[in-house]
């Protein structure tokens, strides 16, 4: 095992559960899942054996210290949720327009691995719709003894470089992530199983070198599928760059556009959220709600008049604003209680 740092070593210890909790919470989630011995062990980088080892409290006896073991085994079943986070402050998860126009899309792409870009505007919970969906996914499929489908969550970030992109694939989905991008390719190749989709979250800042290096992975047995979401930028990006992304388009399966919450859903919310509360109460919460976007007109006509034209503002109701206000009131009507 590498030599950790005083610094490393204190900050893994505050971060982790200690060695009993772990391995609490490693049998449930091993049980929960469906995974033998072997195969949780391969998805955490280890061998069988030293999983054995922690699990008997006999880590000691290989090496000087459990932090690295704990943190992979941390690491990855944060990243493969089996429910979703209990720490969430909005805990039900409602059926409205927009949860079942992103269902469709994200079981068309894994069912028939197919590349779908959806889009919508800030605060419309396409994260945490991602984080749901690839957990109700899992959750039936894990229990097939690592035979199942899997979705994975990659999160993108301005500026990323095509290779730490693909590292951070290699990472959600347990596979190597050494090398070079051919290598990380490959390991991939190896490790992402039939029918799997990668979720790419924010993917409107990924640029035509990290797109055109996942388009060889999506070209890659075993043809996974991948759901692209992010804002309405990413559409634009698209249409903008049609000339370089023109081999991107055509596996382009569908661009589709999410929903907007409407008055009714979000009424009926924060009813069920706060029990008791007033329609007055309802109303003006939904008014709160309201948030405004920058968007370009329809992409039409030539690329110089997209580029030319102005952005416009659009209102629209923020599931995140919703949410967040709920949490605010009923935060607010504990202390007030106690």
């Amino acid at each position: 095992m590498s030599r950790l740092s005083e610094e490393q070593r204190f900050r893994l210890e505050a971060a982790l559960p200690d060695e009993e909790s772990m391995r609490a919470q490693m049998k449930d989630y091993r049980t929960r899942a469906g995974l033998t011995e072997e195969d949780f062990a391969h998805r955490i980088g280890k061998g069988r054996t030293t999983l054995q080892y922690f699990m008997r409290g006999r880590y000691h006896e290989i090496a000087e210290s459990s932090l690295l073991f704990r943190e992979a085994a941390w690491n990855f079943m944060r990243a493969h949720p089996l429910a979703i986070d209990p720490a969430d402050p909005v805990s039900n998860f409602y059926e409205t327009a927009t949860v079942r126009a992103y269902g469709k899309q994200f079981y068309r792409a894994v069912n028939d691995r197919l590349a779908i870009i959806l889009h919508s505007p800030p605060g419309m919970g396409k994260t945490r719709l991602a984080q749901h969906f690839i957990a109700e996914l899992n959750r039936s499929e894990l229990s097939k003894n690592g035979s199942g489908r899997r979705a994975y969550l990659v999160r993108c970030r301005i500026g990323i470089r095509p290779q730490d992109l693909l590292k951070r694939v290699a990472r959600a989905c347990g596979a190597p992530a050494g090398g070079n991008i051919d290598r990380i390719l490959g390991n991939l190749g190896f490790d992402l199983r039939k029918g799997s989709l990668l979720v790419f979250d924010e993917a409107q800042f990924l640029d035509l070198e990290c797109l055109e290096t996942l388009r060889e992975l999506y070209d890659l047995p075993p043809y996974v599928g991948m759901l692209l979401q992010g804002a309405h930028t990413l559409r634009s990006f698209f249409v903008v760059r049609a000339l370089e992304l023109q081999q991107w388009n055509r596996r382009l399966h569908a661009v589709s556009s999410l929903p907007d919450m409407s008055e009714e859903d979000a009424a009926r919310i924060a009813r069920a959220e706060i029990p008791g509360i007033t329609e007055p109460a309802v109303r003006k919460l939904v008014q709160q709600a309201w948030d405004e976007e920058l968007v370009l007109p329809e992409m039409v006509g030539t690329l110089r008049r997209v580029r030319a034209r102005s952005p416009q503002k659009r209102a629209y109701l923020s599931p995140g604003r919703l949410f967040g206000r709920i949490a605010e009131i009923r935060a607010a009507m504990k202390d007030s209680a106690a």
